[in-house]
């Protein structure tokens, strides 16, 4: 792996930096086991699942609450965990075997301000009630039923973070959607602010 190109420009403690580093060979050993991803080769999952992720996490504040829809290989999650340990973060994924080796990764960074929820997300949504700062999904195709939910789940002020251009219904509802405010973030993450308070 090439260490020094992935901590380039951030500010991470040496704690920090083995974790990442210890979170990239857990998913590459977790990859032999299940389809925790569809990249297979080290230095491409830094390159194209944690720089950005990273980079995003370094511009956030060092305390809030999150939510991760769909955490998979627990990125962005667990990864902004590493950055801001005083996080308290939620990681929502249906998949049993995953949410295990979430579980096993919680554990392995004695993570216990995390709680990993083997469900679906609209089945947790359902009784979520605005608690966090942030939501977080990436690599998790986001329906417009799903939409209204994912809101819901956000506080007045809370900040919604999708990766990349193919979550059409997101942007389509933000753009119809006074309450809510759309912009481009970093490293290929958009955000959704939510704006003022709604009825719900």
């Amino acid at each position: 792996m090439n260490k020094p190109k992935i901590f380039n420009n951030l500010s991470l403690s040496p704690l920090q930096q083995q974790q990442v580093l210890e979170y990239v060979k857990a998913d590459v050993e977790g990859n032999q086991r299940m389809r925790l991803t569809g990249i297979q080769d080290p230095n491409e999952i830094i390159d194209k699942l944690v720089i950005p992720t990273l980079n995003l996490g370094v511009t956030l504040p060092s305390q809030g609450d999150f939510l991760d829809i769909g955490s998979g290989a627990g990125n962005p999650g667990l990864l902004l965990k590493i950055i801001h340990p005083r996080w308290r973060g939620v990681l929502v994924e249906r998949s049993h075997k995953k949410a295990r080796f979430l579980q096993e990764l919680v554990i392995q960074f004695g993570y216990d301000e995390m709680e990993v929820v083997p469900r679906d997300f609209r089945e947790f949504a359902l009784k979520c009630h605005a608690p966090f700062d942030f939501v977080f999904s990436r690599g998790v195709r986001i329906e417009e039923s799903m939409i209204p939910l994912i809101f819901r789940c956000l506080r007045v002020g809370g900040r919604y973070f999708f990766y990349g251009e193919r979550n059409v219904p997101v942007v389509k509802a933000t753009t119809e959607n006074a309450d809510f405010v759309l912009s481009q973030s970093v490293e290929g993450w958009r955000e959704v602010k939510r704006s003022v308070s709604r009825g719900t």
